[in-house]
């Protein structure tokens, strides 16, 4: 019965018989190797078991619209309040229209949404320096590791500003440790 099973196997290198497809090396070389693979021209369709090519697009931001509005919205949080504290500077707290919310719980939840979607932009920009890191030269499995690990929040962050700076990724680090002293303490 398992030798049954093995002759199904599509890869099923031996025997003679007609259960699975007939063995192609450079079939299997493409799939198991880094061998690369003969190029297509874009009306074909893709080989087997290869993703179609992304479309290309002429716009390089276009991939970075998620960050991009991160970083505009925390811009806009950060205006917003700049121009109440600026309206309301040396006006009694009773002229407030905010409905429910006082003048300090606007500005905490505007600091909040600008700190989150700050950060959503920095930990982009780590994880994106990580490939520009590695692709300049051959490095160790650990720099991979501090980016990685700084990318994803404050003490990744601090243990790459403490082990081993790096570049542009260590002024991220930077803002997102500064990222917690302006986190509202209530």
């Amino acid at each position: 019965m398992a030798t049954d099973a093995v002759q199904y196997d599509p890869l099923y290198r031996g025997g003679g018989d007609d259960h699975g497809e007939k063995f192609d090396a450079t079939k299997s070389a493409a799939l198991w190797t880094e061998a690369p693979l003969d190029h297509h021209d874009s009306d074909e369709t893709p080989p087997v078991g290869m993703p179609p090519p992304p479309p290309s697009s002429s716009n390089p931001l276009s991939e970075w619209k998620l960050e991009l509005f991160g970083l505009a919205f925390s811009i806009g949080c950060m205006a917003s309040i700049i121009a109440i504290l600026s309206t309301y500077q040396d006006r009694p707290q009773a002229d407030w229209r905010g409905g429910a919310l006082t003048i300090t719980g606007t500005l905490a939840v505007f600091s909040t949404a600008a700190n989150l979607s700050a950060a959503l932009a920095v930990g982009a920009c780590i994880s994106q320096y990580k490939w520009l890191h590695f692709k300049r030269m051959p490095r160790s499995l650990t720099d991979l590791d501090l980016l990685e690990e700084a990318s994803r929040g404050p003490l990744g962050s601090l243990l790459l500003l403490v082990k081993q700076p790096m570049g542009l990724a260590s002024i991220g680090a930077a803002v997102t440790l500064l990222a917690l002293g302006v986190s509202n303490k209530g």
